[in-house]
């Protein structure tokens, strides 16, 4: 169609997309799996890990603590949450991380030992991992 100049090229390659995306999706789409009902405990797992992330928190620690052998408990763990054990306190770190350096006056590795992170070059790495831009580089942004 391009090569021929036609006007409609576009809206027809457009269209083409979406016909490919729909074949894909009714063809390779997964049965979903019912969701997975899990007991109490293993919701004050996730509260427990809500409240204490910041804390010295292993996947080995919870699954001592929660009654579970550890292969279990972080398989069940990822999936519940979609996410292993680690990466999910992570998250929640970084994400306290760019609460603190938004407020601003905290250094960079202060930052990081408030939010457990043990290596500030680490911290920094992960940081810019999951957001895309260095502690610093954020920071920058909401300097006075």
């Amino acid at each position: 169609l391009y090569e021929k100049g036609d006007p409609t090229a576009d809206i027809m390659t457009v269209g083409e997309i979406y016909r490919l995306i729909g074949l894909l999706f009714s063809r390779c789409l997964l049965e979903e799996s019912a969701p997975l009902s899990y007991d109490g405990r293993f919701k004050d797992v996730i509260d427990f890990i809500n409240e204490s992330f910041c804390e010295d928190i292993s996947s080995a620690s919870l699954s001592r603590k929660f009654g579970y052998d550890e292969t279990y408990f972080c398989r069940r763990f990822k999936k519940v949450t979609g996410l292993t054990p680690m990466i999910y306190i992570r998250i929640l770190r970084l994400e306290k991380a760019k609460k603190l350096i938004k407020k601003g006056g905290i250094a960079i590795y202060d930052v990081a030992a408030a939010c457990a992170f043990s290596d500030a070059g680490y911290f920094t790495r992960c940081f810019k991992k999951h957001f895309g831009v260095t502690p610093q580089e954020y920071g920058a942004k909401y300097k006075r």
